[in-house]
């Protein structure tokens, strides 16, 4: 019985670290292409870390700011909702620059982009 149990933990256990690694791909990849268009950016920041967690990237530009929140499987409202929940646009508030935060959820099934909301913040 108790094997069994362990069985089954390393095999969620091992899900688990394979869904953190697809969305790892995924978001490297997006960086990768960010990089290649890298002219247009003042700054690219993935993995950012601030005191209320990690930013998943954040595209920096002259007269923008781009915030990233990714999903695996979930719904591009939930990344939003992160990163409302997590505040990761406060450093920003105080820029003159324009904020928009931008949830993206990636299908593993599909290997795309599922879907995508953005808001301003004014």
């Amino acid at each position: 019985m108790r094997i069994r149990k362990n069985i089954r933990f390393l095999k969620i256990k091992a899900l688990k670290k394979v869904q953190t690694l697809c969305s790892y791909l995924f978001q490297y990849t997006f960086y990768l292409l960010l990089r290649l268009i890298g002219v247009y950016c003042t700054a690219i920041h993935c993995e950012d870390r601030q005191s209320y967690g990690r930013v998943d990237c954040t595209l920096e530009m002259e007269d923008y700011v781009y915030i990233f929140e990714f999903k695996m499987d979930g719904t591009a409202q939930e990344a939003l909702e992160q990163i409302e929940k997590t505040g990761y646009a406060k450093p920003y508030l105080a820029d003159k620059r324009k904020v928009i935060c931008i949830g993206v959820n990636f299908s593993s099934v599909t290997r795309t982009v599922e879907d995508w909301e953005e808001v301003s913040i004014v």
